[in-house]
């Protein structure tokens, strides 16, 4: 796991709240993170249709299944959980119990359903300074900072055409019910270019300071 900066705030309130929320895109490191502060926590993940199907007919016996609490990952795949969690963790009257991770549409039920009983922690990609390899500015750029893209084999043209299609097309597409995938992808690819010409004006002038002061 690349260090992040983020594990040492979670380690700090953990034994202050009885659910941990860690939130943000999909490959940003949210699991890895997950699984390497609570290694004891036996882990789920909700995006198995087994899994999502047993906490769905009977979701007080499959959280009976953990009664020292687990790591539960993609939550939003179950927001009708998140009721029964908040019963559980306010009758056992303890700290530390449960992790979830997920997107950020979940975002609201969470600060409903679990308020005053976690700690919501917002993860993004690779900050520069928890990046593993020190490169140019134009090739830091062309990789970002989302952990797979840093030491993978595959093309960066296939990786980020995937994430595209399982993120952008499938989560943003539907948090925002966007209708014409169509016009959205005309739009993305719009957004896209007009990043390119001030990146592109970022080296014609040689300063890079300009693509956050421009002008």
């Amino acid at each position: 796991m690349y260090p992040r900066k983020m594990a040492e705030s979670i380690q700090k309130i953990r034994s202050t709240v009885p659910v941990i929320t860690i939130l943000g895109p999909r490959q940003s490191g949210k699991t890895t993170l997950a699984k390497a502060l609570f290694p004891e926590k036996p882990y789920v993940n909700f995006e198995k249709p087994d899994l999502r199907l047993q906490a769905t007919e009977d979701p007080e016996g499959f959280l009976s299944s953990f009664p020292d609490g687990a790591i539960f990952d993609e939550i939003q795949e179950i927001p009708m959980l998140l009721s029964y969690l908040m019963v559980l963790v306010d009758e056992k009257q303890r700290n530390d119990l449960f992790v979830l991770t997920g997107s950020h549409q979940v975002r609201e039920g969470i600060s409903q359903s679990l308020a005053g009983r976690t700690a919501i922690f917002r993860l993004l990609p690779l900050a520069l300074e928890e990046l593993p390899i020190i490169r140019g500015i134009e090739e830091t750029i062309l990789y970002g900072g989302y952990p797979r893209c840093q030491e993978i084999p595959m093309p960066l043209t296939n990786l980020f055409s995937s994430y595209y299609q399982t993120y952008v097309e499938r989560d943003v597409a539907s948090l925002s019910r966007i209708h014409n995938m169509n016009q959205f992808a005309l739009f993305v690819k719009l957004l896209a270019g007009r990043i390119g010409q001030l990146l592109i004006r970022c080296a014609q002038r040689r300063s890079w300071d300009f693509c956050f002061y421009g002008s």
